[in-house]
């Protein structure tokens, strides 16, 4: 495809960060963070870039897209109007997450054959499923590391706001090591529910991980999960591919 001999600026603009690549004859060859504010820092990026196309994906107030964009206003961007490789069986497809869809489509694109999840450790921990014939069957969203420190800081009176650390026990001896027991190993035990549920269900598994949390936490099986802090990327790189 014509499409992947050009160069490509990917923005993935989530709720924490805007996450900017470049791709070149279908390889990631650079990826920078930027601040929602650092728009002639983005300008600058570009501009070095041999005249890329730009694909967007956010979930940014359009304003602060815009804002962030500058003078790129001819953009491509996804949306969920925006061709799939994937079928969507999703109940409320419009309410779906582009970075979900993006994982999903990165997976089948990974793995065009078998059953597969997507678990993203990021500012939510999302599970997405997608079967051997390329059917998005759904999957889970619960809170993720930093939102759960906060929401028992914030929905509290007394309870301190932490921060992860890698010294934990089990059963704590006071409010801290309480809350880091109660959030960490909470967290690992529904990662290991959840994994151990998908295969009972789902002969084949494989499981690809992304997001930045995931080095945090222990995953129970090691043939057949595969770790990729650039997952969303190339799912986002292989829908502007369709779209272009």
């Amino acid at each position: 495809m014509e499409s992947q001999n050009k160069s490509v600026i990917i923005v993935d603009a989530g709720n924490t960060r805007i996450k900017v690549a470049h791709f070149y004859n279908g390889q990631i060859t650079d990826i920078v963070r930027f601040k929602k504010i650092q728009s002639s820092d983005f300008k600058n990026y570009v501009d070095k870039v041999d005249q890329p196309d730009i694909f967007v994906s956010s979930v940014l107030k359009e304003k602060d897209l815009l804002s962030f964009l500058g003078d790129f206003k001819k953009v491509l961007r996804f949306s969920h109007e925006s061709k799939l490789p994937i079928h969507i069986n999703y109940q409320t497809p419009e309410t779906l997450g582009l970075d979900r869809l993006a994982n999903a489509v990165a997976i089948q694109t990974l793995l065009p054959k078998g059953n597969k999840v997507a678990i993203d450790m990021g500012t939510c921990i999302k599970f997405d499923f997608v079967d051997e014939h390329g059917n998005y069957n759904g999957g889970s969203i619960s809170p993720g590391l930093k939102m759960r420190y906060e929401a028992l800081h914030h929905f509290t009176g007394k309870l301190p706001l932490l921060e992860y650390n890698a010294q934990k026990e089990f059963v704590g001896k006071n409010s801290s090591e309480s809350i880091q027991s109660g959030v960490i190993f909470g967290i690992q035990g529904e990662l290991n529910y959840f994994i151990s549920s998908y295969l009972q269900g789902n002969q084949g598994l494989t499981f690809f991980v992304t997001g930045g949390d995931a080095k945090l936490f222990d995953f129970p099986l090691k043939n057949n999960i595969f770790a990729d802090e650039n997952l969303t990327l190339k799912g986002l790189y292989e829908i502007y591919l369709l779209n272009a």
